[in-house]
């Protein structure tokens, strides 16, 4: 006990299986916490092929309503255009019915007269 030491180290079989013990032990937690990392990096790579996926759903549905909204707005249109035109048809089936509206029309197009009646055409004023 001289030089002020005053604690000795004790080299005997229960000190090293101590020390085997703490060393398994530390080479456990290391292996726990290697195992947990490796864990943690495969359920974020599990959420990130996820969330890319997702993405790409996601982008492939906003392309195909965008698709699908603008031949909506298309089909929109025809129908306008449809239905302009049968009100157009509708109103002449109309005017058919008309006995003064069909004797213009035959007079007119088709340059029918009456017996002793003459009929001239007139140039049209081309400005």
């Amino acid at each position: 006990m001289e030089n002020g030491q005053s604690v000795h180290q004790l080299n005997n079989d229960y000190v090293k299986q101590l020390r085997e013990s703490e060393r398994q032990h530390n080479q456990q937690q290391h292996d726990l916490s290697h195992r947990r990392r490796r864990r943690a990096l495969r359920i974020i790579a599990v959420f990130a092929v996820i969330a890319v996926l997702s993405f790409w759903a996601y982008e492939k549905n906003v392309a195909n309503l965008n698709q699908i909204n603008a031949e909506n707005a298309k089909t929109s249109r025809q129908l306008k255009t449809a239905n302009e035109k049968n009100g157009q048809l509708n109103q002449q089936v109309k005017q058919l019915h008309n006995d003064t509206y069909l004797t213009q029309l035959i007079r007119d197009k088709y340059l029918y007269s009456k017996n002793g009646e003459i009929v001239y055409n007139l140039p049209k004023n081309s400005k």
